[in-house]
């Protein structure tokens, strides 16, 4: 695939991303679940030209920036951190960078302490208050909806991608690994259990099936302020960032290869993240519909 001299000259254009859609992914799965750990300087310049392209090469640099094009506001941060040439400096910024953790995991607690103590523990204990099949059903449905959507949200987006190519990185090189892109993923993974767990203490004490609607609605917002928050000139930044983080891989890691962190850390680094990013999700998954049977299921006179 050829692109005009522009793209070439600037990937990040805005003019660019049409074009840059039609290419083929960066990353393949099974590439990914096999890294090659070389024990040479030349075998780490070869598996750095195989996956991360040799140094002036346009085509996998367009790829990965029309993968990280739909990055979220804990990517951005991750790329400010990694950039040296830019950084976090509005005061607006720096105040969300707090308020996510806030409105994705503090405010789900809060909810779930709240509830717990509405529970009516004389009328049917944690089961919901309503027996009616109408009810029960329009919960499930809903709750289903909404795992469903968690799930989606868990893993849109580039971050894990980021991961895996960090870790195919240290894998090659030894370089110190870098875990910043990790951080906003398991904040959202822990996010979508508590609002599954939030989700059911509203939905067992309403007697209404339109709270339960409204509910399943108001609290899925929460899992995706982080990618709302991301404007034009955020994704901008972010983008360039990506570029310099990208051509800092594939340029520099020659240079700062260690061969002597032959660890099994470094065999195991892109197994242990994909590994861990299907449990984790399934975990998400497998946890939303235990409680979403259990609340079509339950007595209520339990």
């Amino acid at each position: 695939i050829s692109l005009a001299q522009p793209c070439a000259s600037s990937p990040i254009s805005p003019s660019c991303l049409p074009r840059l859609a039609a290419m083929e992914p960066l990353l393949d799965s099974d590439d990914l679940e096999a890294p090659v750990v070389p024990d040479s300087i030349e075998m780490v310049r070869e598996e750095l030209v195989r996956h991360f392209g040799a140094p002036g090469e346009e085509e996998k640099l367009n790829a990965f920036l029309e993968s990280v094009q739909d990055l979220n506001f804990y990517d951005y941060a991750a790329l400010m951190k990694a950039d040296p040439a830019q950084a976090i400096v509005s005061g607006r910024s720096h105040a969300k960078l707090a308020m996510l953790p806030a409105m994705q995991i503090a405010i789900p607690i809060m909810l779930i302490w709240k509830k717990f103590d509405d529970v009516h523990w004389d009328q049917g204990g944690i089961c919901p208050d309503v027996d009616a099949l109408s009810f029960r059903l329009t919960g499930f449905i809903m709750f289903i909806y909404s795992v469903w959507q968690i799930g989606d949200s868990i893993n849109e987006g580039p971050t894990i991608m980021l991961n895996k190519l960090a870790a195919k990185h240290f894998a090659i090189t030894g370089k110190k690994l870098d875990f910043s892109f990790g951080v906003g993923w398991a904040l959202q993974v822990c996010c979508g259990l508590l609002l599954e767990v939030t989700l059911y203490f509203l939905f067992a004490s309403s007697d209404d099936p339109m709270d339960l609607v409204m509910n399943c609605v108001a609290l899925n917002f929460l899992l995706g302020v982080d990618s709302e928050w991301v404007n034009e000139r955020i994704k901008g930044k972010g983008m360039k960032s990506a570029a310099w983080l990208y051509t800092d891989w594939r340029e520099r890691g020659l240079e700062e290869a260690d061969l002597k962190k032959r660890g099994w850390l470094r065999t195991n680094a892109v197994k242990l993240v994909s590994k861990f990013t299907v449990c984790a999700t399934s975990a998400v998954l497998y946890f939303g519909y235990a409680i979403a049977a259990f609340f079509l299921a339950c007595p209520g006179s339990w």
